[in-house]
């Protein structure tokens, strides 16, 4: 309505609205852009992250801290084909998960299932607590 009272004719409206639509459209294709320059980034990171030769010329290379770990090159290698996965990758893409469900679950590390068997409760309670899990929550996870 603004822009219909600053033109003074309908011609010039439909140019103004034209141009708006371009400019629309260049930002959606700068942004589907920069969007698959991120996944291209992405791919090569993780490519530089996997590669072989690197793992092998400096397999103690910290390529990212999260959550207070470390992680290197050498605990990655667990990702190529054919490899055993390690716990520090395990527990750190637990943790990913437990942070973006916001709060809706609780994922423990790798090392809490061996306690809990070994020592039942009295071995876990450390953990439990600070999760909000008591005696029976535990109890019900056995399933």
């Amino acid at each position: 309505e603004r822009l219909s009272r600053l033109c003074a004719s309908r011609a010039q409206l439909a140019e103004w609205r034209d141009l708006a639509g371009i400019v629309a459209s260049l930002d959606e294709r700068l942004a589907k852009a920069a969007a698959a320059d991120d996944k291209a980034g992405e791919a090569a990171a993780v490519d530089n992250a996997l590669d072989a030769r690197r793992a092998r010329d400096a397999p103690d290379e910290v390529l990212c801290v999260r959550f207070g770990a470390a992680l290197t090159r050498r605990h990655l290698a667990c990702l190529r084909p054919d490899e055993w996965l390690n716990d520090e990758v395990v527990n750190c893409y637990l943790r990913l998960v437990q942070e973006r469900s916001q709060g809706r679950c609780w994922c423990p590390n790798s090392f809490f299932w061996p306690k809990l068997l070994e020592g039942g409760y009295p071995a876990v309670r450390r953990w439990a607590g600070r999760a909000g899990l008591d005696r029976e929550a535990l109890a019900q996870l056995d399933a």
